[in-house]
């Protein structure tokens, strides 16, 4: 019996001859099919990315996750990655908020690989979608993904990012206020993120926000002018942690090496900060007059001035990185500031007159010293008495466990002996040549052998300034030169070579400047 039903059979001649055409049609989109299926199979197979990509636009909210996260990791390459990019963008707006915080992330993880800095930008440009986005999650990992992925050029660039990160300063929900603060200064984004720093710095906003704020300002070394002066206001504020964040923030403004100094023009306002009631400010004042140096030369006078002041007393230590009472910092300032200006004299004499007065503090003796270094011709036979005595102290100290000398008024057993390792420092600038130099060998001899470790590198450093008339502590810096500490062993090995070798590198005194910080 026949299988087929009635209906299956053809009617007519040309019924008969259109059912072949018809199969014929259904077999090639079946071919068509499996050919379209190898060829994405091999274009997987030999691109991986494309996988991921087409996971990221049509898979599930896991699939994605994934597919984010790989494509984030940029085995692809250059070659491919903008297709990348261009879908990652895309997922910033996906309905999950897990997918698209996973593509904020691998979006600034090619930003940071791309090369092509126009093309960096337009991907930071497309980043920034993100910080707009209605849901926190979204914005704080946006937010999150400049402060640590995007490079600060590509940062910059990008007014639309810039303008945005300033904008999540105001951001109702704590935390995203937070990590867009630290993505202003990590992502280098220029006047816009100054602005809105010290919009917060100033406001009446938490402690958290103000001390993050001020700490983000000292990423800021192009605008550091603006950055410095509302640092300086924020030094003024009455709560600790936004006080020591400002101390903080000024001192890297002082000591990044990968933006401009601050220029002259915050002269005037430094000078009337050097006469400011509150302590820091005036140390800070005194610190970035001495940064900006011979062009801050009419702040000579305001600096003397400083020079006269009293100390708050022992261990009373500005807030901040700076260690030191306004008095020692403007003696170190004006060595920075007033050689080769016209008002050199005025300044070598005020600080020759240090060592004239009644004793105040032995920070300010050694800042005057060190500043006394800088001026040619200048006599800093007067200081060596001084800076033996500190040095001594800081001997004491090592053997006493911090116990009161007579010769010392710091407290704090760690400061004494910074201080006296400055005071090594300044002898090895002043002393060589001088009648007291053989003095000066023997107690830095003793210091050396000490156990006061952290004065050890110090005066190994100053014996080496003294050429052949160290020979009496080579066998100790012999010792040092084995020693596993890299510090020590470093200068150990110099000062060895120095003793050993006499050169014209010799200092004569007040002639070597110490290199500017």
């Amino acid at each position: 019996m026949s299988r087929h039903r009635a209906e299956d059979v053809p009617t007519s001649p040309a019924e008969a001859r259109r059912l072949p055409g018809l199969q014929t049609i259904l077999t090639l989109a079946a071919a068509c099919a499996a050919l379209f299926w190898v060829a994405r199979a091999t274009r997987d197979a030999l691109e991986p990315a494309n996988y991921l990509v087409r996971m990221l636009r049509n898979g599930d909210a896991e699939q994605k996750i994934e597919a984010a996260k790989g494509l984030g990791e940029d085995e692809a390459g250059p070659a491919f990655r903008p297709k990348a990019a261009e879908a990652l963008a895309a997922a910033l707006a996906d309905p999950d908020e897990e997918v698209a915080a996973g593509a904020a992330h691998s979006l600034a993880a090619l930003i940071q690989a791309e090369a092509d800095g126009d093309l960096a930008r337009s991907w930071a440009d497309a980043l920034a979608a993100g910080l707009r986005d209605p849901r926190p999650e979204v914005r704080g990992a946006t937010a999150a993904a400049f402060t640590f992925r995007v490079p600060p050029q590509a940062g910059r660039r990008s007014r639309i990012a810039s303008d945005a990160l300033a904008a999540l300063v105001d951001d109702p929900i704590e935390d995203v206020r937070l990590v867009a603060i630290v993505a202003l200064a990590a992502s280098g984004t220029g006047e816009a993120g100054v602005r809105a720093l010290v919009k917060v710095l100033e406001s009446g906003a938490s402690t958290a926000d103000r001390s993050a704020a001020a700490r983000a300002l000292g990423g800021y070394p192009d605008h550091g002018d603006e950055a410095t002066l509302a640092l300086l206001r924020g030094l003024k504020s009455g709560r600790d942690e936004v006080v020591g964040a400002c101390g903080s923030a000024l001192a890297t403004l002082r000591f990044r090496a990968d933006g401009p100094r601050r220029s002259a023009a915050l002269v005037p306002d430094l000078i009337a900060a050097s006469a400011d009631p509150d302590r820091a400010v005036r140390a800070h004042a005194a610190t970035i007059l001495g940064e900006i140096g011979p062009e801050a030369v009419a702040a000579v006078p305001a600096l003397v001035a400083m020079l006269g002041e009293a100390d708050d007393g022992p261990g009373k230590l500005v807030p901040g990185p700076i260690l030191a009472p306004p008095a020692a910092l403007a003696a170190e300032a004006l060595g920075r500031v007033a050689p080769g200006t016209p008002k050199e004299g005025e300044a070598a004499e005020a600080l020759a007159a240090v060592f004239l007065e009644p004793r105040r503090s032995a920070e300010r003796d050694v800042g005057a010293a060190l500043a006394l270094a800088r001026f040619p011709g200048a006599s800093g036979a007067a200081a060596v008495p001084r800076l033996l005595a500190i040095l001594e102290g800081g001997i004491a100290t090592a053997h006493a466990a911090g116990s009161p000398t007579t010769s010392f008024d710091i407290d704090d057993v760690h400061a004494r002996r910074r201080v006296a390792s400055r005071a090594a420092e300044a002898l090895a600038l002043l002393a060589p040549g001088t009648p007291r130099a053989p003095e000066v060998v023997a107690a830095l001899v003793r210091a050396l052998d000490s156990d006061a470790i952290t004065l050890h590198a110090a005066t190994a450093e100053a014996l080496g300034r003294f050429g052949p008339l160290a020979s009496p502590a080579l066998p100790r810096l012999r010792e040092m030169v084995k020693l596993e500490d890299p510090g020590r062993r470093r200068a150990a090995r110099e000062a060895v070579r120095r003793i050993e070798t006499p050169s014209t590198d010799a200092p004569t005194p007040g002639r070597e400047r110490p290199p500017r910080p």
